[in-house]
């Protein structure tokens, strides 16, 4: 049986969010296509999935590759339960090397931050209150990209102080054009309430005053691309070497409600993550500054010491 008849049943009734299928369509109509659509499912060998990584590793980086890589493997497992057939080398397809996980300096990024608001208010861009209120709204919810420029006026309600998350800003291709739409958020923890902090609400209360129902719109009145935000912020940080992007206020955004000893259950709630497992693993990342003072903190405090004495008496002198 050909790879493309399987496809087509495989992409429209395999339950997958409407984010992944669009995602992953994508990757199949722009390059697995033209490499294995019209293949009878018996002739896909390692080699020739293998070799259409290869070329994506020249072009793409890790995270990228990585997602046109799910996109197929996904699908041969799929082929393997159909057709009856035993991919023994899915497990076997190298993608790359994920890139090392840089530290965290949240002080430095702060800085960045801070940095950039001014960059804005002394830029020339007519998007420059749209600019300003997406990157506050970053800091101080933590919300992804997508979640922030999918907010309508009816999703915050500034008399309870709440941000109702429950779609997301994604892209698909039509006639040829990439082109932003709404979708529902990847997973049903994303379905949530976020809290607006007082200063927040400032910034909103007169920011909604001359908005639209879409409330970040270019000159079209479309929907502000995640691409042109993250361009933006690029331009800013590229020449002065800073490490700034979106994604790295929701990580601020997360240290600094840690570090202020806010309970791990409620900043995994707020970011939407399905288990404490992800916000600790991928977000609560220290720089070796944190370390020593962590250090400092435990092992140089009077209090340590006096704890030491008690368990030791005389028999041990430290």
């Amino acid at each position: 049986m050909k790879v493309n008849d399987i496809y087509e049943e495989y992409i429209n009734f395999t339950p997958l969010s409407l984010r992944t299928r669009i995602l992953y369509h994508e990757c199949y109509n722009s390059f697995w296509k033209k490499i294995i659509g019209n293949l009878d499912t018996s002739k896909i060998d390692y080699n020739i999935i293998q070799s259409g990584i290869n070329t994506l590793l020249k072009s793409y980086q890790y995270n990228t590759v990585k997602i046109y890589k799910c996109s197929i493997l996904k699908f041969l497992q799929i082929v393997q339960l159909k057709d009856n057939i035993r991919y023994s080398w899915l497990n076997c397809i190298y993608a790359g090397k994920p890139p090392k996980k840089k530290d965290f300096d949240s002080e430095r990024e702060l800085y960045e931050f801070y940095e950039l608001i001014v960059y804005i208010r002394n830029s020339k861009t007519k998007l420059k209150k749209q600019y300003e209120t997406i990157m506050w709204i970053g800091f101080f919810t933590g919300l992804r990209i997508g979640e922030t420029l999918a907010l309508s006026k009816k999703d915050i309600n500034l008399k309870r102080g709440e941000i109702q998350i429950n779609k997301n800003l994604t892209y698909k291709k039509i006639n040829g054009k990439i082109t932003p739409f709404i979708c529902t958020v990847k997973t049903s923890s994303g379905c949530r309430v976020v809290y607006i902090p007082n200063k927040l609400k400032e910034i909103l209360s007169e920011y909604l005053l001359s908005s639209n129902n879409m409330l970040f719109t270019n000159d079209n009145g479309d929907y502000i691309a995640s691409s042109t935000v993250s361009s933006f912020i690029w331009h800013f940080a590229k020449p002065r070497k800073y490490n700034i992007h979106y994604h790295s206020l929701r990580i601020l955004f997360t240290k600094i409600m840690l570090d202020n000893n806010a309970n791990l259950d409620s900043v995994r709630s707020l970011l939407g993550h399905a288990n404490t497992t992800t916000t600790l693993n991928i977000y609560l990342r220290s720089c070796p500054r944190d370390r020593k003072n962590d250090i400092d903190k435990v092992f140089n405090s009077k209090i340590f010491f006096k704890q030491i004495e008690g368990y030791c008496k005389n028999t041990v002198k430290i």
